[in-house]
């Protein structure tokens, strides 16, 4: 299975069981600019250990479960990238 296709998987269950929709992410960018990009950075920092490289503040009320595979983790965190990109698109961004 590819990246790709594992990272579209996290960000369909991320929408349709955790409720983070599209519109979710335009409100909760509105409140802290960034937000997704802040939580993926909070996936992204982590060891094999679970012990953070750096320290990164996690955004959101609800603490992130960080007791899983690091695969699973680097997958939760393109799928925020992803998020965040979508929401940029949305927005009228383009790539230069």
């Amino acid at each position: 299975i590819k990246a790709t296709t594992l990272i579209e998987i996290e960000r369909n269950r991320q929408i349709h069981e955790l409720g983070w929709t599209p519109d979710i992410d335009v409100l909760s960018d509105s409140i802290h600019p960034e937000i997704l990009v802040d939580a993926a950075i909070h996936y992204l920092v982590q060891r094999e250990d679970n012990k953070p490289r750096i320290v990164a503040q996690w955004p959101y009320s609800t603490k992130p479960n960080l007791k899983t595979p690091r695969l699973r983790q680097l997958v939760k965190a393109g799928a925020l990238i992803a998020a965040e990109i979508d929401l940029r698109v949305r927005r009228g961004e383009v790539l230069e």
